[in-house]
């Protein structure tokens, strides 16, 4: 991982080498609580341990809705829509740590920062730089509400390398399309919308001369 240290990067060396050492939690505990701020701030206190109540207990607001989604399911007979239920829940939280990292100036500078060697070492290697951004349905959901917190950001990282937003152009057909489906990890994108990107990707990088015009029938 990377961090901030004046005006250049620092990078973390991952304290998990080996595959093994993963169960040997006493090698990296220490070096990731230290260094690792999603540990620290969101895993941990989701972390369900000894005893289990109080830890279920102290986040019921999360704990508790995902619970009762399985039980409910195990009742019902629909295990399966049940866990899909409950997994939408751990996103709506993921979300909303994701909406107050982008709130942050720090974390925006880190991710700026990160672009930016990001542009350098692609041209090092003589590649052409290009970011696309792929918004999921809860960044379309607070976009459409006007409640965005991630423009300002996106904007200071197109002033380091060209930026293909695809928000906007999947905000436009979300009446006449299903641009996200139900899947096993949560909304994925659907066929068409895949066909949507794949030809705004293909059009953007074409009027740079990077890919080459696409013919018509």
């Amino acid at each position: 991982m990377f961090q901030i240290e004046g005006d250049d990067l620092k990078l973390v060396p991952c304290a998990v080498q080996e595959a093994h050492e993963i169960a040997e939690t006493s090698r990296w505990r220490d070096a990731v609580r230290q260094n690792d701020r999603f540990y620290r701030e969101k895993f941990l206190a989701d972390l369900i341990r000894f005893p289990a109540s109080l830890s279920i207990l102290r986040r019921w607001r999360r704990h508790g809705r995902i619970l009762s989604e399985l039980l409910c399911g195990a009742m019902t007979g629909e295990p399966e829509a049940a866990r899909r239920r409950a997994f939408s829940v751990v996103l709506d939280e993921n979300h909303l740590h994701q909406r107050r990292l982008f709130a942050e100036p720090e974390a925006g500078e880190l991710l700026r920062r990160l672009v930016v060697r990001f542009e350098a070492t692609a041209r090092r290697h003589g590649a052409t730089p290009r970011l696309v951004i792929l918004p999921q349905l809860r960044d379309l959901a607070d976009r459409a509400s006007g409640r965005d917190v991630s423009r300002e950001v996106v904007h200071k990282l197109g002033e380091v390398v060209p930026v293909l937003d695809l928000g906007d152009v999947l905000l436009q057909q979300h009446d006449a399309m299903e641009v996200y489906e139900e899947g096993a990890l949560g909304p994925h994108t659907s066929p068409n919308a895949n066909r949507l990107i794949a030809e705004t990707v293909h059009q953007w990088l074409a009027a740079d001369g990077l890919a080459g015009v696409k013919e018509s029938n």
